[in-house]
């Protein structure tokens, strides 16, 4: 995938040609669709022969077609995931790959083959933690009048997944004679997004008390992808918290912290939360800000959209004599 999105404009053609003569190379399948990208209508045909003979890949960026770009390219990969589901309606990596190509373009549908993942295997937690995201993310993008549902929604599915995780025989990261063993990562982040959507969901004291229990574990997590997660998103949820209910003292000191992270591939890649900076943008606290966008700068090295672009306050950061 790498490989394709460095190719030259000749080096495309020549793989073009190579799939007249063998149009089942899966390698120059990949790459192409990697060039072309996801608003280019070349890709549609690599795309869906990728969705077609390999649907249990793991090449969701690559296949993922816009019903907005391409309508009829969408229309072909929809018919292609049913298939595909219809077939082999057990096989749980064409089944999270079906949901993840509905995502967004149709909700409902993405929301149903989740629904049919947990009837088929009602133990596994990943299913529940599916629907929990599915149902926190429309929440946060869709029409207001559905929000309070949802997130009450993906509370409960994120309990739900919790309660099926295994609990791990080391809570912390320890070692000993047989080596070291690792404290469950994957329950602490989901614990994380447990946190915000108690808060969403309107009940500020346990997510403050959950906000606090992720930052006394952290010190369990050090090293590990997760640690920096749980000590930023968890100071930013207790600012926000402090905020909502007008203590802006302690609301600016967890903006602050939450600027300590170590970072994590998550903030590295997409970078910091922005809301709690955004609201004290709102409020007009530059100097907060900058703070915060100069403490984050160590493992994020973007731009900040929402801080420069939503509020009515132009934010100029010098950064060695350039703007």
């Amino acid at each position: 995938m790498l490989a394709g999105t460095q190719l030259s404009a000749e080096e495309a053609a020549a793989l073009e040609s190579r799939l007249v003569e063998s149009p089942d190379d899966l390698e120059a399948r990949v790459k192409l669709a990697a060039y072309y990208g996801p608003v280019d209508p070349n890709r549609d045909a690599h795309a869906l022969w990728l969705i077609a003979h390999h649907p249990t890949y793991d090449l969701t960026v690559l296949v993922d077609l816009d019903e907005r770009t391409s309508p009829g390219g969408y229309r072909e990969a929809k018919r292609l995931w049913l298939a595909a589901l219809e077939r082999e309606p057990t096989n749980a990596a064409i089944r999270y790959n079906a949901h993840h190509a509905f995502t967004t373009s149709d909700e409902d549908l993405a929301e149903q083959i989740l629904r049919d993942g947990i009837a088929l295997e009602p133990t596994s937690p990943e299913w529940w933690r599916l629907l929990a995201d599915q149902h926190a993310r429309a929440a946060t993008f869709g029409a207001e009048e559905a929000r309070p549902r949802l997130w009450r929604a993906a509370m409960e599915e994120y309990e739900r997944a919790i309660e099926l995780m295994p609990v791990s025989e080391a809570p912390a990261a320890s070692c000993g004679v047989g080596g070291c063993s690792e404290p469950d990562t994957g329950r602490y982040s989901m614990q994380i997004s447990l946190a915000e959507v108690v808060f969403e969901a309107g009940d500020a004291d346990r997510a403050r008390a959950l906000a606090q229990q992720i930052l006394d574990d952290a010190p369990s997590f050090v090293g590990m992808w997760v640690h920096g997660n749980g000590i930023h998103w968890a100071n930013i949820l207790l600012g926000r918290i402090a905020l909502a209910h007008g203590d802006v003292d302690a609301a600016r000191a967890y903006l602050a912290a939450a600027a300590t992270t170590p970072g994590s591939p998550q903030l590295n890649s997409f970078g910091p939360d922005q809301r709690l900076a955004a609201a004290f943008l709102k409020r007009g606290e530059r100097e907060t800000v900058i703070a915060y966008i100069e403490g984050v700068r160590h493992f994020y090295k973007g731009t900040l959209g929402m801080l420069t672009g939503a509020h009515p306050f132009k934010l100029t950061v010098l950064d060695g004599g350039k703007e």
